[in-house]
């Protein structure tokens, strides 16, 4: 008699619980960094590292959020500058926002 195949949601051994597949989160919602982008946000970086501020960039990961893709300046003293997009911070880094 041939050996039943097992699925997914089949265990092989009755005493185990079933295995799963993994689920691929769905790639087309994935924002890809262009080369140019992250060279830009690179020498952004280091101009803010030379003028004492931090640059950070938003952590979220849905681009429904309204701080997907927004960056952060954080200067010595503790004041923050949080949802800015890349051209207001190279505004302000650069003395462009009067």
């Amino acid at each position: 008699m041939p050996k039943k195949k097992a699925t997914n949601v089949e265990s092989i051994d009755k005493n185990r619980p079933p295995r799963r597949t993994a689920v691929r989160p769905d790639l087309r919602l994935v924002r890809k960094v262009e080369p140019v982008d992250k060279v830009h946000e690179n020498l952004l970086r280091r101009m803010a590292d030379r003028q004492g501020y931090t640059f950070t960039k938003s952590r979220r990961r849905d681009p429904r959020a309204l701080d997907y893709g927004t960056y952060t300046l954080i200067d010595v003293a503790g004041n923050e500058f949080a949802g800015l997009s890349i051209d207001a911070v190279e505004a302000i880094l650069t003395g462009d926002d009067q």
